[in-house]
């Protein structure tokens, strides 16, 4: 009978010690809650205008891809290019001969177009470069030799209102595609490609 009084009095004892515990955390919890409430933010809250970047439209004038992608049996590879930004498709071949045959250089540049104010690559006179806004997508190209056909081995985006200065550098991971090669086989470890945009001064 002794042991059942005892069993019965430490359950009493343990029942108002978890009970004391419960108010306590309870009463921490309560404080918490006000003390966050009370708190006033230092800055002002965020409008869509500050979370949504505000237009800025870039022109590319050059584009160089640093290294010499091996593509081919014999080495090397035949670039081309096109920038896609919205509906309008800008591609190498439409303004420039088809890309030659690089098979060891360090690094290879293409000059971009002139536009003659008309919004047609190689117009006339004008500004050379293609004008891009917001999202874009660069696509890289090598043309076989066998059937003259063409696919794509890489491709990026970005946005023209994140681009700081004049030059955006794009490494080896920042290139679909390209970034599978984790072995090096046809691009180099330290494959770039650069592309140059033309002086802004009124963007934010």
């Amino acid at each position: 009978g002794d042991d059942h009084a005892d069993d019965g009095t430490e359950k009493v004892v343990a029942s108002k010690a978890i009970q004391r515990i419960d108010k306590k955390a309870l009463g921490l919890i309560r404080a918490e809650r006000a003390r966050l409430a009370a708190l006033q933010p230092s800055y002002p809250p965020l409008s869509f205008s500050d979370l949504v970047p505000l237009p800025c439209p870039r022109v590319i004038v050059g584009l160089t891809i640093v290294t010499t992608p091996r593509m081919s049996r014999l080495g090397g590879y035949s670039p081309s290019f096109s920038v896609v930004c919205g509906d309008v498709a800008y591609k190498s071949k439409e303004f420039m001969e088809p890309g030659r045959r690089i098979r060891r250089r360090a690094a290879t540049r293409f000059e971009l177009p002139v536009d003659g104010g008309s919004g047609e690559p190689g117009a006339g006179d004008g500004d050379r470069g293609i004008a891009v806004v917001n999202e874009t997508r660069l696509d890289l190209y090598h043309t076989t030799t066998v059937r003259g056909k063409r696919k794509k081995f890489g491709s990026a985006w970005f946005h023209t209102s994140f681009v700081q200065g004049n030059e955006l550098r794009l490494n080896k991971s920042d290139l679909d595609k390209i970034c599978k090669d984790k072995k090096h086989k046809k691009f180099d470890q330290d494959i770039q490609v650069v592309v140059q945009f033309a002086p802004v001064a009124d963007c934010p």
